[in-house]
């Protein structure tokens, strides 16, 4: 140990305290203790001076070996907790372990209190350093949600000028990147801990680890969407006409693998020629085709349609499912920034994807909405402005 640990000792009889004493200095621990036996005592030094670890017999009279680790635990719920006590038997051992004691040694075996020692301090520390990283995560995505909620009431508000539109995406797409590179350091340090001898050695541990990681990852695919969003607000757009069946053929290619092993019927109806961003609108298809996809997954026979119809000014390409559907009367949040009407546990996503869809049509001067009902599948609809004529025309040989 480097630095002198500040043990406390709850013992009853004197000739006791001295022994762990004693047995703590064998050892080599640069140490020093502090002995109470009563619970005032063990409350004024838990509020006053609390200790790195804590040594307690098991039956103080007046108050047991429990009763003080509630009180422990209360105060200073990260100071690790020993049994040391005469009590035999496999009944009390695993009693005490099940009631959250960090470890238990027999005072007739006290050469074990040092390795219990400083096992439990390791095992602290990684709790700490398990703590600090979650608690990163929590501050990383409060900090994404509040900058979320900034940029839409300014747009609610309408008084943003096109300047102040400029230095706020730019602002959010640097917070963006520096929250990407904390959390790729979350996710490094945790699976060094899945790595390291001895890290995370039990199962509620190695199950804390796993959240950290699952949750790092989620969050990482959570800031390459927003970064994407930040991009379809910033990217020049290169408008010209081009072939719509083209471009849901592509995106069904790219799906392929997804669909592997699956019933899927896809029914493809009239797809023209539109005007537009070639790169944009295969985004804002790709996300929609997938998550048909997903949201059709439990079903037997998949069924989706990608179609469209049109007017005078407008071309409405639609895009449906037989799949779970979502409740029609929170249908206005469906586009959205981070809004989720299905758990997370039942079907994987950020809550960006259809955010990305409806910025990509406003920027074409269009508009996106949705129909559905549970279980009942879903309807998307992309109305985009009819192409005009003389435009250029995306030539798919140039571009292949």
């Amino acid at each position: 140990m480097k630095r002198e640990l500040r043990v406390l000792v709850i013992e009853d009889m004197a000739a006791d305290v001295e022994l762990i004493r004693h047995e703590l200095r064998r050892a080599g621990l640069r140490c020093r203790s502090e002995w109470v036996q009563n619970k005032e005592q063990l409350l004024n030094e838990l509020t006053q001076n609390p200790p790195d670890i804590i040594l307690s017999d098991h039956g103080v009279p007046g108050f047991d070996g429990f009763t003080a680790l509630d009180m422990a635990r209360r105060a200073c719920p990260e100071i690790p907790f020993i049994i040391v006590t005469g009590a035999h038997g496999d009944e009390v051992a695993v009693e005490t372990l099940k009631r959250g004691v960090d470890d238990y040694v027999l005072k007739n075996r006290l050469h074990l209190l040092a390795p219990a020692i400083e096992r439990a301090l390791r095992e602290a520390a990684e709790r700490g350093r398990r703590r600090r990283a979650e608690e990163a995560l929590r501050q990383s995505q409060e900090e994404l949600r509040l900058m979320a909620e900034a940029e839409q009431k300014l747009r609610q508000a309408g008084t943003r000028t096109e300047g102040d539109y400029r230095e706020l995406q730019e602002l959010t797409h640097v917070l963006a990147w520096d929250l990407r590179t904390r959390i790729r350091h979350i996710d490094r340090f945790a699976e060094s801990l899945q790595r390291a001898p001895g890290g995370a050695a039990r199962p509620e541990d190695r199950n804390s680890v796993r959240t950290i990681v699952e949750s790092a990852r989620q969050m990482g695919r959570v800031l390459d969407e927003l970064l994407t969003y930040c991009r379809i607000g910033q990217v020049e757009m290169k408008r010209m006409h081009f072939s719509l069946a083209d471009t849901v053929k592509e995106v069904l290619r790219d799906l392929s693998r997804e669909a592997e092993g699956r019933q899927i019927e896809w029914v493809l109806g009239d797809l023209p020629v539109i005007e537009g961003d070639p790169a944009l609108i295969w985004l804002a298809l790709s996300s929609l085709m997938s998550n048909a996809l997903k949201f059709t997954r439990a079903r037997e026979q998949a069924r989706i349609e990608i179609g469209s119809t049109s007017t005078d000014k407008e071309v409405i390409v639609r895009v449906a499912d037989n799949g779970a559907g979502f409740d029609a009367q929170r249908s206005a949040k469906l586009f959205g920034l981070f809004q989720r009407l299905h758990p997370p546990g039942e079907f994987e996503g950020t809550g960006l994807g259809l955010a990305n869809v409806r910025r990509i049509v406003q920027r074409h001067g269009g508009r996106a909405w949705a129909e559905g009902a549970l279980g009942q599948g879903a309807s998307f609809f992309l109305c985009l402005p009819r192409p005009r004529a003389g435009g250029a025309t995306l030539d798919p040989a140039a571009d292949a």
